[in-house]
């Protein structure tokens, strides 16, 4: 028999597969009554191997899937726990959370009741640590500790967002896995109090997962509880109200863990407010806190004062109002003009402030982004996209040998601000990575009104150790502001666009529409509507609801600056993925990439490229965006399905490798069912296939043969989105392109004809890959597809 070691939450290895022999009809040996009952009530599809742990309101036991060839565990109500349980109430009530599908949550499989009556429940079985074991073997470091809570607060805010609360978030309930927190046992809690038909009391609130999170990050970061013990014990609304009430409010995680930033220290505080009007509405805003406040490197451990984020913003734009005229000045220098001579990759690190500033996030965060953009215009150097360097986690940006191999780069960049009063103290830092040499340090003082004064003189300095002509100095005086205001607000919206939600897109739609109504000719602005709507479009919302927005942006951008590159690739995506006019797409990526190598548009090139059959083209530019941007987020997400679409396995595994690096929790289950695809490993694709994912598991049952089991899989689908018709789920959207691909995949020519039809009404992008064989490969060949791929005048 083939077992397959099914991939857990950010297992970076491999799919595994390996050979047994054993007799499939063995049951390890029953050892309990409680154990019986379960063995009789699951058949002969499972083989109970051991009970984990004992005791506790559910006994768990490890037991595994002969049918999909994975372990398991088991979950029973313990019996004397069960008395006046209604188990079929309990299994209506947990099966919306069998829905949840978010990398740090274990999923629910399936939920029941034994034989003698007894609720059940099962999860796959996660090999990896609790967070409790894992705070027992002494304090964590706080990037680690803050790497944990920020995946437990992913996991509260996806589930938040989809109306359920988990009522249970203790330190073992959460895993560890190669570093990843993954969560479990959602939703139980409340399925059980229902299933004893009794009242939580009042509606269930998310602000008690808050305070439960708040208690967690607590600990992670000062390495001990809140408390003296831990008096939280989740369970119901009211016993958490009578809890907070006799705890208060803790000590100071500062003055517990003085190292911790404030505004992390702030944010875990509110959480643990007793008054639950005062904390975080539920785990989304956590996320979105805590990601403005890791965006940058974490400062060095500096008191700071506290000061909110609209004083912050005041003080910054005053600050630079206010600033002295002094034109930059050398203080001191190592290194000499062509300490560089012969480098050609440059990775420029996060900028860094030793002021301890937490209203500086943003400024330094723009700093970077216009620096690179800046060096990314000199010739003869290879400069690592902004993309590349977001992703690099907290805590590695201070160590640039490290982050210059793992980017592979020659050299790397450090900038380095301090403020002196009015004035800017910057130091400029080039290291080379082979030897660790510095090869240069420069170290300016300006006033904060010259910070493109600023960015030029850091450029200057590169080009001289370069030994690049003069001449070379880019010229980015029309994409500068004239309102520093308006320069303020573009960078916090790129900020909130980087988290990628419906919610945070929209508040950079906000912020740059501020920016351009502040300063009309702020190119940058205007570029950033425009991407913010795009990316908005099939995934958020309709497309072409989005599309008027980001065409008016384009058009305002490309009146300003017909050769600015982003205008020219905001352009050519809309080519390409709307008007699918390939040939103009085609020459707009050429033209926008010869003027700016870092542009995010490389891999959008390459799909096109995969489109109009240029595969060998596409395979080309994929290799060598990895090989310049290898910890990129955007080649990551992208890169791997156009790989896969030309069926080039080796390209597609290195593709993979990077992307699973990078964030294996997200990429590995993904990549897995690709290069299983691309090899067709059909059978094994199945088994990955989850019960209620009609979409792959029709897939793979077409490929096999098996006709009618297909069929009923397309059916159950089309049944499904029927009911999401009837009810629709408040703030998600499904696109009818996507939908296609997926009745596609099942040769269903009707039904995928169907979705089009809805897709050409929304101007969904998917209509530009209908010659895409991953995607349509099924279906091509049909007279009818044929057809409609005509009539909406595709064309290469």
């Amino acid at each position: 028999m083939v077992e397959i070691e099914s991939p857990n939450i950010g297992d970076t290895n491999r799919f595994c597969i390996h050979i047994r022999q054993d007799d499939p009809d063995h049951n390890a040996p029953v050892t309990n009554d409680l154990q019986r009952d379960l063995a009789r009530t699951l058949g002969s599809q499972y083989a109970i191997d051991r009970e984990l742990g004992g005791g506790g309101t559910w006994r768990a036991f490890l037991a595994r899937d002969r049918t999909l060839y994975r372990d398991v565990v088991v979950k029973v109500l313990a019996p004397e726990r069960s008395e006046g349980v209604s188990a079929e109430r309990f299994v209506d009530e947990i099966r919306h959370t069998t829905t949840l599908q978010e990398p740090h949550i274990v999923p629910l499989l399936v939920a029941g009741k034994t034989i003698s009556g007894v609720p059940y429940f099962s999860m796959p079985f996660v090999r990896g640590a609790t967070l409790a074991s894992r705070l027992a073997g002494g304090p964590l470091p706080m990037t680690t500790a803050l790497t944990i809570a920020r995946g437990v607060a992913t996991a509260l805010a996806y589930a938040h967002a989809r109306g359920t609360v988990h009522l249970e978030l203790t330190l073992d309930n959460v895993l560890l896995v190669d570093g990843t927190a993954v969560v479990k046992d959602f939703g139980i809690v409340s399925a059980l109090t229902a299933a004893r038909g009794e009242s939580e009391g009042e509606p269930l609130n998310p602000r008690v997962d808050v305070y439960a999170w708040g208690a967690m990050a607590y600990e992670l970061l000062c390495g001990s509880p809140p408390f003296s013990r831990r008096t939280f014990t989740p369970g119901g609304t009211a016993a958490l109200s009578e809890t907070l009430t006799n705890a208060g409010m803790p000590m100071s995680l500062r003055d517990r863990a003085p190292d911790v930033p404030t505004p992390i220290a702030q944010l875990v505080m509110s959480c643990l407010s007793s008054d639950p009007a005062r904390r975080p509405a539920d785990a989304r805003d956590i996320v979105s806190a805590l990601t403005v406040a890791t965006n940058v490197a974490l400062p060095a451990p500096v008191a700071t004062k506290t000061r909110t984020p609209l004083v912050l913003g005041a003080l910054l734009v005053l600050a630079i109002l206010a600033g002295g005229y002094a034109y930059l000045r050398p203080k001191g220098k190592v290194g000499g003009a062509g300490a560089a001579a012969g480098l050609h990759t440059l990775a420029l690190l996060p900028m860094s402030d030793a002021s301890n500033d937490t209203g500086s996030v943003y400024f330094t965060s723009g700093m970077t982004d216009d620096v690179t953009t800046l060096l990314a215009q000199l010739p003869g150097i290879r400069v690592t996209p902004r993309s590349a360097t977001v992703a690099l986690k907290p805590g590695e940006e201070f160590d640039p040998l490290s982050v210059g191999r793992r980017l592979r780069v020659q050299s790397v960049l450090e900038l380095r601000m301090k403020r002196i009063g009015q004035q800017m103290e910057m130091t400029a830092v080039l290291t080379r990575v082979s030897d660790g040499q510095t090869l240069f340090r420069e170290v300016f003082v300006h006033g904060e009104n010259e910070l493109f004064r600023t960015q030029d003189d850091i450029v200057r300095t590169v080009i001289s150790s370069f030994r690049i002509a003069p001449a070379a100095v880019p010229r980015a005086e029309r994409a500068r502001p004239k309102s520093l205001d308006a320069y303020d607000l573009v960078m916090r919206a790129r900020i909130s666009a980087r988290i990628y939600s419906d919610s945070t897109l929209r508040r950079a739609i906000s912020l740059y529409e501020k920016a351009a109504a502040l300063d009309p000719g702020y190119l940058d602005a205007w570029n950033g509507i425009a991407d913010s709507w795009r990316r908005l479009a099939d995934d958020f919302m309709p497309a072409r609801s989005a599309l008027t927005s980001a065409r008016t942006a384009i058009a305002r951008s490309w009146m300003l600056d017909s050769t600015s590159s982003s205008a020219i690739a905001n352009r050519a995506i809309d080519e390409f993925t709307r008007q699918r006019n390939f040939a103009a797409a085609e020459r707009g990526f050429m033209r926008a990439l010869r003027l700016d190598s870092t542009t995010s548009a490389a891999v959008v090139y390459a799909d096109l490229l995969q489109q109009m059959g240029k595969g060998d083209s596409a395979v080309a530019v994929i290799e060598r965006v990895a090989r310049h941007e290898p910890m990129s987020p955007l080649v990551a997400r992208y890169a791997p399905p156009v790989l896969a679409g030309v069926e080039q396995m080796e390209p597609l595994r290195a593709s993979c490798s990077h992307a699973v690096e990078l964030d294996s929790a997200r990429f590995t289950f993904s990549c897995l069912r690709m290069e299983l695809r691309v090899s067709g490993q059909w059978r094994t694709y199945l088994a990955t296939c989850d019960s209620v994912d009609h979409g792959c598991r029709g897939a793979a049952l077409h490929q096999l043969g098996r006709q009618d089991e297909a069929k009923r899989e397309a059916t159950m689908l089309a049944t499904m989105l029927d009911a999401e018709v009837r009810n629709p789920v408040v703030g998600r959207y499904r696109d009818p392109g996507l939908v296609a691909t997926w009745f596609a995949q099942m040769g269903e020519v009707e039904r995928t004809l169907a979705q089009l039809e809805l897709a050409l009404a929304v101007d969904s992008r998917y209509l530009a890959h209908l010659h895409d064989p991953f995607f349509f490969g099924e279906v091509r060949s049909d007279p009818k597809f044929d057809a409609f791929v005509k009539r909406i005048g595709l064309r290469q």
